[in-house]
């Protein structure tokens, strides 16, 4: 994965102006998965974002996801996965490259083991 990044208003995780990183969430165990939120950096001075980027899962499924220019909440649902673990990867962008960054993100489902608990898992710098 990659370093992240602090600025004194708003703790994100950034991939420094490149788009061949990937942020990852390991749940320890397989989890059933069909829901993901995500808030991206968007700062006062910001022009653009991330137009799309791919959710990656331990069983080799992939979902393409468009990303809005927003710092709100952004909702993908998808069939659920049986997975380890979630990536968050192919960051795209229109050149020039910015300082686009990750300020929140949820990945939402149950526990694949005999009791079936509801998981959630965030990953946030707050």
């Amino acid at each position: 994965a990659a370093a992240g990044e602090e600025t004194p208003q708003v703790p994100y995780w950034r991939p420094n102006r490149r788009t061949d990183l990937w942020l990852k969430i390991e749940f320890g165990r397989m989890v059933e998965t069909g829901r993901v939120v995500l808030y991206l950096l968007k700062l006062p001075s910001q022009e653009k974002t991330w137009s799309s980027a791919t959710l990656e899962f331990s069983n080799g499924h992939k979902v393409a996801i468009a990303l809005k220019n927003t710092a709100a909440a952004q909702e993908f649902v998808f069939p659920n996965q049986l997975t380890a673990w979630v990536k968050l990867t192919e960051l795209r962008e229109t050149s020039p490259l910015g300082d686009n960054g990750v300020t929140e993100w949820q990945v939402y489902g149950k526990d694949n083991g005999e009791q079936g608990a509801s998981i959630a898992r965030t990953l946030s710098r707050n």
